[in-house]
């Protein structure tokens, strides 16, 4: 790669545009190698983005935002009706305009899931366009994912096939994808989401304070950093809940 640095979009849509999908390219870059690679990332706006920029640009990495079309009207408007009277092919996301400014000397999509993967066609034209390199990293992948219609199918192509690597953190999500494409990716690579050295020292603490048992008080550990309503490790710890009518004694450690 040259030395124009990586451009990294982080492409989760719903607001506050950050969930689990964002843990891997975060935690490499509180890498403290991480800076000499020249990493800018690209985020939708909101408090939480800007708190987690907090802690990337004290590792020298730079951080910029843009409003996206899901939390302002006037863009997303403006937009569809351009796209419209001009027929474009596809909906126009000024935010990758970007890429063609900067010209980096590659640009990295975090994908939170392979539905996502289709609003990257006017991100990856532009890249392609530039001959800027790209790469993939896609988080989640369902198994029953398919495409539509042939123009569907054609511009997925176009995304997956266009990338320079696109990386797996599962073989299950490749063969999904592949699936869907009806041929084999020649520019797979997996790796794993891994747990960073600050959990690691906290689940020490924890073993240290709550020696593991076969009896007494049963404690449960969960990971969970995010949405404790919905994400599904909520859902089992509450199955320990006391039954209606019937007592019990626990311990949940979050």
């Amino acid at each position: 790669m040259n030395n124009k640095g990586i451009l990294l979009f982080s492409t989760l849509n719903p607001y506050p545009f950050w969930a689990g999908s964002e843990n891997l390219w975060y935690d490499l870059l509180q890498w403290k190698g991480a800076s000499e690679l020249k990493f800018e990332v690209r985020l939708a706006d909101s408090p939480v983005t800007r708190k987690k920029a907090e802690h990337l640009l004290t590792n020298n990495i730079g951080v910029s935002f843009y409003k996206h079309h899901n939390v302002n009207f006037l863009q997303r408007n403006f937009y569809r009706v351009k796209d419209s009277l001009f027929k474009a092919q596809d909906r126009t996301l000024p935010w990758y305009d970007e890429i063609g400014k900067k010209k980096p000397g590659l640009v990295f999509f975090n994908v939170a899931a392979l539905a996502d993967l289709a609003d990257l066609y006017y991100a990856t034209k532009i890249c392609q366009k530039h001959n800027i390199p790209y790469w993939l990293l896609l988080q989640h992948g369902y198994e029953d994912f398919f495409v539509s219609d042939a123009q569907e199918l054609e511009k997925l192509q176009s995304v997956v096939k266009g990338a320079k690597r696109f990386v797996f953190i599962s073989n299950k999500n490749r063969v999904a994808l592949e699936r869907a494409l009806g041929e084999k990716l020649t520019n797979a690579s997996h790796t794993v989401n891994a747990i960073p050295d600050q959990k690691i020292r906290k689940a020490k603490e924890l073993a240290d304070q709550k020696a593991i048992s076969i009896s007494g008080t049963a404690h449960f550990l969960t990971w969970e950093d995010f949405h404790r309503v919905i994400k599904p490790s909520t859902c089992c710890w509450k199955r320990f809940r006391p039954m209606p009518g019937k007592t019990a004694t626990g311990n949940c450690v979050l």
